[in-house]
């Protein structure tokens, strides 16, 4: 009962927080323009252009086709090892879900790209950010699975650190290509939230059955 009172609130705060930052969006509010530009400043100062290549060359594990190659790679590990329901988990979230929610959302909200020199080439809508959606959802369904599958808290929990790293790292590479807002990458990463835990909830409750 807990836990589905902590996903139920979480799906319904994330969706409340997406609603309002799009809306905000959508009104061109100062302050989120004034939050944009620290942001996106305080990373790339931070970072220096001399990590362009490294950072071009990670945020590609996040592309629609490195995508679909890590999806396929996850889904095939775990249905040789027998966790078949998990692996149709992955599959569910990270190819039928992952980019068709985020083309959908980013053609209602419609938001230009950051004027910054684009060091990455893009051709969509600046929000909700897909790679850092991707990288929710994906990162995000292997920490569920993980929390089901392993016993060892030591591993389990390393592994959890090193996924919720490598999801605030793909946020921050996009900010620094100049190709996303930071608040693109709080909408993507919300998005994603919500479709795991929908997606959570509504496959394993009825598997359970």
């Amino acid at each position: 009962m807990k836990q589905n009172h902590r996903q139920s609130f979480a799906i319904i705060s994330a969706a409340i927080l997406l609603a309002l930052l799009s809306v905000l969006i959508k009104l061109h509010v100062h302050w989120i323009t004034s939050f944009d530009t620290t942001v996106q400043t305080f990373i790339r100062s931070s970072i220096g252009f001399n990590a362009e290549p490294g950072v071009a060359a990670f945020t590609k594990l996040m592309n629609a086709t490195e995508t679909l190659m890590i999806v396929t790679v996850l889904v095939l590990i775990l249905w040789v090892l027998k966790y078949k329901r998990q692996a149709k988990f992955i599959f569910i979230n990270g190819i039928l879900l992952a980019y068709p929610v985020n083309i959908l959302l980013k053609a209602i909200i419609n938001r230009p790209r950051p004027t910054l020199q684009h060091l990455v080439h893009v051709n969509s809508t600046s929000f909700p950010s897909g790679h850092a959606m991707a990288a929710m959802i994906i990162a995000g369904s292997m920490i569920i699975i993980l929390n089901q599958l392993m016993t060892n808290k030591l591993i389990k929990g390393a592994l959890i650190v090193a996924l919720v790293c490598f999801i605030l790292a793909i946020g921050i590479s996009r900010i620094y290509l100049g190709v996303h807002f930071p608040t693109d990458i709080i909408g993507g990463y919300l998005a994603g939230l919500i479709v795991i835990e929908l997606s959570n909830v509504i496959y394993f409750r009825e598997a359970a059955k």
